[in-house]
């Protein structure tokens, strides 16, 4: 006697439709379980278009210079991800956005161009 192909097949080797579901359900579970910390870590208070791809991290402040118009950014080695030999970077005061966190907030391309650079809240 045939059986329907829904029924499967329970021998050594064999497929189950039952046991199939199961465990894509339990791949799927661990694939979400994995990478829900890379999401929170991935954009953080920043928004998507600076922080696509885990480029924006606080600063230090003793690393921004405010010099009139200009905001003068000088990292040393280590103290940016995108960055991890340092560099320096200057925009201007009208090309800061809106304050996330209580730090200084700088957003680097892979390449290492300036994205956004976030100032501190009042009271930060």
């Amino acid at each position: 006697m045939r059986r329907g192909i829904l029924a499967g097949h329970h021998g050594r080797g064999g497929f189950s439709l039952a046991r199939g579901a199961r465990d894509f359900a339990a791949s799927v579970t661990l694939a979400a379980a994995l990478l829900a910390p890379l999401a929170g870590f991935a954009h953080g208070p920043w928004p998507y278009e600076c922080c696509h791809d885990r480029d924006c991290a606080e600063v230090d402040a003793r690393h921004v210079v405010e010099a009139g118009d200009e905001i003068i950014i000088t990292l040393p080695a280590g103290a940016h991800p995108m960055a991890p030999g340092g560099g320096r970077w200057t925009t201007t005061r009208d090309r800061l956005r809106k304050p996330v966190t209580g730090e200084w907030g700088v957003c680097l391309s892979p390449t290492g161009a300036l994205l956004c650079v976030f100032p501190p809240a009042v009271g930060g």
